[in-house]
């Protein structure tokens, strides 16, 4: 079934994005060929224009019905059609129910549809939890995980782990931590052996099953940059490296918007989100040249010297840093997608870099890694209003408690989310009675209602 809503031809006090629904054309299919799934998308008649799509084309036939009607249409529509997931009403900037009603729908030619499949972005974040998973790339069995390795992932196989899991939102790669692509990238080099282009599949594959996909940046490392620009990292393998010069900026400002065009993403998360200068005090550090350079692009003045570099004038150094790579990723996403999801992983909201940042201010959604829920508690006060929270409770072994903290009633509000590095060989993360296995089984339980 699909549903256009109808308006009122706005009166001269009334603006137009004031205007009332007045009508509700609720789309039926007048024959459906055999084995095509029914799709529900609720569209703009102004959308249905610009397209010059009939629906009576196709063998659907139209159906008035008064808009108070509405809601029980929609109460109706997960019962019409094979995937209750891919209803979700919002308005046309992607908040909130409005008179122009649009879906983040999916649509197939055979089905002959209404529709404009406006991706997962526009679906309401408010009336879900989040529930997310990341079958993580980024590491190996000691260290980063080297170029090539889970490159015989199959998109397909992953995305049925996935819905196995119950998950709403994948969270995958763009650019893991070795520093290499997981689609065809012409800003970073592209996993050696990737079979097709894992993030792009996968999206396609997320979107079609009603999820969200997130792609992932490791802003404070990456082995490739740091390998083949020693001059501009620390030589720290595995570890926060890389300091935020102009140049890896620059990076960033081509990556980010070239994996969000090229792979139809709903958004990133961005982990390590650390400017790498003195930043682990139980290692030794030297001030490499980039970084005064930075310094006088910082403040305005040259360096002044490693004496006078004590520790507060080198955290403000580095939530200078910080406060500009973080406008550069913002600008950058939000040219390229304006409704694209900025997402933070951070595992010390705390951290002098982190409180009270622009980023923790203006990012989409904030989450706290580390198994102390009560770390996130600290940090609500400190994001934007509009910011969705979320805990991690699986990644670091018996550290997590899945099962204690997503039957919690006090974090009922918070997205929930995990990780698990893979197995070698089935690239998907194995059963074998760890932590992380335990603490799987226990979301995988949660987001499927307790079966």
């Amino acid at each position: 079934m699909a549903v256009l809503a109808g308006s009122t031809a706005p009166s001269k006090d009334r603006a137009p994005r004031e205007r009332l629904v007045s009508k509700v054309l609720v789309w039926v299919p007048a024959s459906r060929p055999r084995g095509a799934r029914s799709k529900r998308n609720i569209i703009g008649d102004e959308q249905v224009s610009r397209e010059g799509r009939d629906p009576r084309d196709n063998g659907w036939c139209k159906i008035g019905l008064p808009a108070i009607l509405f809601p029980l249409i929609i109460m109706m529509s997960p019962a019409l059609a094979d995937d209750s997931r891919d209803l979700g009403v919002v308005r046309a900037d992607g908040r909130e129910l409005s008179n122009r009603l649009l879906v983040a729908g999916n649509s197939e030619a055979k089905t002959g549809a209404p529709s404009l499949a406006l991706g997962r972005e526009s679906r309401r974040d408010d009336v879900e939890r989040i529930k997310a998973f990341c079958i993580d790339f980024n590491w190996g069995p000691s260290g980063f995980a080297p170029p090539g390795m889970y490159t015989n992932a199959s998109a397909r196989k992953h995305l049925a782990w996935y819905r196995a899991m119950g998950v709403n939102t994948i969270q995958t790669f763009c650019v893991s931590c070795p520093g290499y692509a997981w689609y065809h990238s012409e800003a970073a080099p592209a996993q050696p052996g990737m079979q097709g282009e894992f993030l792009k599949e996968i999206t396609e594959l997320g979107h079609a099953a009603g999820m969200r996909v997130m792609g992932y940046f490791c802003i404070g490392a990456n082995a490739y940059w740091s390998a083949t620009r020693p001059e501009w990292s620390h030589p720290m393998p595995d570890c926060i490296a890389i300091p935020f010069t102009t140049e890896y900026l620059d990076y960033l400002g081509k990556v980010i918007p070239e994996a969000v065009k090229r792979t139809g993403i709903d958004g990133f998360m961005i982990d390590w989100v650390f400017n790498a200068s003195h930043f682990y005090p139980n290692k030794t550090y030297r001030w490499l040249d980039c970084e005064k350079t930075m310094h006088q692009e910082l403040f305005g003045e040259p360096f002044p010297g490693d004496e006078a570099m004590n520790g507060e004038r080198v955290n403000e150094f580095n939530r200078r840093a910080l406060d500009r790579c973080w406008e550069r990723i913002r600008t950058t996403a939000k040219s390229a997608k304006p409704d694209c999801i900025i997402w933070l992983s951070c595992y010390d909201l705390q951290h002098p870099q982190v409180a009270g940042s622009r980023m923790l201010r203006e990012v989409d959604w904030v989450m706290n890694e580390h198994p102390d829920p009560a770390k996130l508690d600290l940090a609500r006060k400190a994001v934007g209003p509009n910011v969705k929270l979320i805990q991690c409770i699986c990644g670091w072994g018996d550290q997590h408690n899945a099962a204690a903290i997503a039957g919690d009633p006090r974090f009922r509000d918070i997205g929930l989310y995990g990780f698990a590095r893979p197995d070698e060989k089935t690239t998907l993360p194995p059963e074998d009675g760890s932590g992380n296995a335990r603490n799987i089984a226990a979301m995988r339980k949660a987001f499927n209602g307790g079966k």
